[in-house]
């Protein structure tokens, strides 16, 4: 049995958004409502979906908007857009934006790498959680500094 269900509407991979998949939803927030309806009436655990800023520009508040409205219980947004990849860095502002426009719970993602990131993160979007990826990849120990910092302040 799964506790929730997460949509991967950020996957920016050519093969996965030819086919309308991925982070090709964002251009279409009436179909990611469409999608969140029908999946939160279809089971009895939390749905939850990670995004992108956007396709090329932000489209994250509409699209976290019609996660909500469409029954979601939280989204993760990573705060780059399908076009920026992996490059540059996370746009804390576009998450900042998305935290004020949802009642529901925002995990930030994007650049997070160790205390000191996630802090700021936390501080300058205001998110409920934050999400480390690639950041623990060349460094699986990177959660022990989290601990160590929070018992120390």
């Amino acid at each position: 049995r799964a506790d929730a269900v997460d949509v991967n509407m950020g996957c920016p991979m050519r093969k996965v958004v030819s086919s309308g998949h991925g982070a090709a939803l964002l251009k279409t927030p009436e179909r990611v409502y469409e999608i969140f309806c029908a999946m939160s009436e279809a089971v009895d655990i939390p749905v939850t979906g990670k995004i992108r800023a956007g396709w090329e520009d932000s489209s994250a508040v509409e699209v976290g908007q019609a996660i909500e409205a469409g029954g979601g219980a939280a989204v993760t947004i990573h705060g780059r857009t399908r076009c920026d990849f992996y490059e540059g860095h996370a746009d804390l502002e576009v998450i900042r934006r998305l935290k004020q426009s949802v009642g529901i719970a925002v995990i930030g993602n994007g650049d997070v790498r160790d205390w000191v990131t996630a802090r700021r993160m936390y501080s300058i979007t205001g998110c409920d959680a934050v999400m480390v990826a690639r950041g623990c990849l060349g460094n699986p120990w990177v959660f022990r500094t989290f601990g160590e910092r929070r018992t120390s302040t």
